[in-house]
């Protein structure tokens, strides 16, 4: 069972709730088919913006069966499952994701701090260093094959995106389950060294965390696949890397390093090797063999 998530926000009237969920779902709420249907999942939603705005583009000229179904799923999670309408929803739009690739993509985006504008090229940089898309091998081709679903996720001018901090949050809770197997503690502080199970671990984001004893000298982690240390300021010990072979995304983008730790020569599977921010003169020799840069 998914742990709820209790906060409070401001409830619309149920007229208000219908009109924001049409404007998101499209007039076919209107329809004799749909409205017994939009009308129940609206009063499902008890009034939670986020969660009628997040169903509602979800839902966007569906057909009456999906309706129907969407209802029977979110009254069970509700009342069985016992979670909020908002933790609720938010995992029956993650499931409306058009495939597996869309949805491991958005997963990928709780790895970024809590209200962190993402840069879409650092996003399909990870995305292309697990292959998530197949037979693409540049950047443009894989935007044109992966559409980031606007349901979940907020959109700038500029093409950046963002989480509500709260869809961020039950992302981080499906991602955690098992099979997906990531492990997020972006922007933390810790005295001691986290007590984390890596064994299994397909994914880690560490960025901008600060252990206050260090990163220890070497992790075993032989399933992880992508590590994000982005804005770490914590020394990189040389063996860190030495335990980690299916590494395939690496990214120590801002970590202010001088040179790269020698265990980086191991990654012989690395595909992705973030480096933003790095000053010209840091030593780069250790990744000269590593064939699938």
């Amino acid at each position: 069972m998914a742990a709820d998530l209790k906060i409070q926000v401001a409830v619309l009237s149920e007229p208000d709730s219908r009109s924001l969920f049409q404007q998101k779902a499209g007039d076919v709420v209107n329809s004799s088919t749909h409205q017994t249907y939009a009308r129940d999942i609206v009063r499902e939603c008890k009034g939670l913006p986020l969660a009628i705005v997040t169903l509602g583009r979800a839902l966007a000229n569906k057909g009456d069966i999906v309706f129907a179904d969407t209802l029977k799923q979110l009254q069970k999670s509700i009342y069985f499952d016992r979670m909020s309408p908002v933790t609720a929803s938010i995992r029956l739009s993650y499931k409306f994701l058009q495939n597996d690739s869309t949805k491991l993509c958005f997963l990928l985006s709780c790895l970024f701090p809590e209200d962190f504008e993402i840069k879409i090229n650092a996003l399909f940089c990870y995305v292309m260093g697990e292959r998530i898309l197949k037979d693409v091998d540049n950047l443009e081709e894989a935007r044109k094959r992966l559409h980031i679903s606007s349901c979940l996720l907020i959109k700038n001018e500029d093409g950046d995106i963002m989480m509500h901090d709260v869809v961020r949050d039950v992302a981080i809770s499906i991602a955690s389950e098992e099979g997906n197997e990531f492990i997020v503690k972006a922007v933390m502080r810790f005295v001691g060294r986290p007590d984390i199970e890596l064994e299994k671990c397909k994914r880690l984001s560490l960025m901008d965390t600060t252990i206050r004893c260090g990163l220890p000298d070497h992790i075993k982690a032989p399933q992880l696949l992508t590590l994000l240390l982005h804005s770490c300021k914590m020394k990189i010990p040389h063996e860190l890397f030495k335990e980690m072979k299916s590494l395939l995304t690496l990214d120590v983008s801002r970590t202010y390093i001088h040179s790269l730790p020698s265990s980086i020569s191991t990654l012989t599977n690395l595909r992705t090797l973030c480096m933003d921010g790095f000053p010209k003169f840091v030593d780069v020799s250790s990744i000269e063999k590593l064939e699938r840069l």
